[in-house]
């Protein structure tokens, strides 16, 4: 994805308090990525380095006479005062020590240290690298993990340049973009991380909640579905969501008439309940019900019919008599008049009427 493109997912992710977690190698320029995404956005932003943490750099334990009290570091004050919307970037995240994964895991999802409660508004950002292949991240609790957004931070460098140096240097990298490699991306290692990742109604209903921001395109929707479910499952839901949206995004004729080969078309790809409601409107209409009827018995669709005997059973208001029956072309009538009910039940030998 471009850098524009994590903008969006980012803050798409973020609005509906879903945490994103980069993961690249070294010195790819994740973290100054969101480190910039926060200033521009306007977010306070407490940086933490998570191989380096301590729980004393958390809180400074104290004994006030026989009670041990956990004094807040600056940075938890700083918190509670902040005037803007708080993002805790939690860098390096994967290199956490084991012990402690758990304070990082009430950190995230109690947004607490201790007894010191971080204001609701709290969101967090994480950065991962590849390199570290005994990953604490794995042992993180499930529920930590699936709070987080994984996602493949592979932009080109071309969209790295504000973030690497003078302008001086930037115009020697677009000069010898040729001569420049870009850091390999160790897909396979994020796969890892999300087979680790629990699929439950509340990362699905996340995954649907980005899904809904319209600046996410299908290529950035299908990269969250992915980091939020995992590559197998998250690959099957992007795809049957870009379905499920072509085909409410489709144009339906508005007429039977010079239409039929179309509306059969959509029939064989099983838009059957749009094109029964425009049978369903024609059926109602003096002017259009001779269109409507022979269209269904001629198709014969058994969903299409069955729909409409269903929901029409008293269909009598407009009688088709003789001329109207011939002009249907359809063979073997015989009846001098009919109600189109008894016309579509009779000559539709695709449905046992029944």
């Amino acid at each position: 994805m471009r850098s524009s493109d994590f903008v969006n997912v980012i803050s798409a992710g973020l609005s509906c308090d879903v945490f994103p977690c980069l993961w690249a190698n070294p010195g790819c320029g994740k973290s100054e990525f969101l480190k910039a995404f926060a200033r521009a956005e306007g977010y306070e932003l407490i940086h933490i380095n998570c191989y380096s943490l301590e729980s004393t750099d958390l809180v400074l334990p104290s004994i006030v006479g026989s009670v041990v009290e956990y004094i807040p570091r600056s940075w938890i004050d700083k918190s509670l005062k902040a005037t803007k919307p708080l993002i805790i970037f939690l860098d390096e995240i994967n290199r956490i020590k084991s012990e402690n994964v758990n304070l990082l895991t009430t950190l995230v999802l109690e947004k607490e240290v201790y007894e010191h409660r971080l204001p609701a508004s709290t969101k967090f950002v994480a950065a991962a690298n590849f390199s570290c292949k005994c990953s604490s991240a794995l042992k993180l609790d499930s529920a930590v993990m699936s709070r987080f957004c994984h996602l493949l931070f592979d932009i080109p460098l071309v969209d790295s340049l504000p973030f690497m140096g003078s302008d001086l240097a930037q115009e020697f990298i677009v000069s010898n973009m040729d001569l420049i490699e870009e850091s390999a991306q160790d897909s396979d290692f994020v796969n890892e991380v999300l087979e680790e990742l629990e699929v439950n109604r509340r990362s699905l209903t996340w995954c649907l909640r980005m899904f809904e921001q319209q600046s996410l395109d299908a290529g950035a929707r299908r990269a969250v579905a992915q980091g939020l479910l995992g590559v197998p499952e998250g690959s099957k839901i992007a795809a049957a969501y870009e379905d499920f949206i072509s085909k409410r995004k489709r144009v339906f004729p508005s007429k039977i008439a010079g239409n039929e080969d179309e509306l059969e078309v959509l029939l064989n790809q099983g838009h059957v309940s749009e094109v029964t409601a425009l049978v369903q409107a024609s059926l109602q209409q003096e002017k259009l019900a001779k269109d409507a009827v022979k269209f269904i018995v001629s198709r014969g669709n058994p969903e299409l019919v069955r729909n409409i005997i269903i929901t029409n059973k008293n269909i009598s208001a407009f009688m088709l008599e003789k001329a109207d029956l011939d002009s249907l072309g359809i063979p073997g009538i015989t009846e001098t008049s009919m109600t189109m009910i008894e016309v579509i039940i009779k000559y539709t030998s695709l449905l046992n009427p029944s």
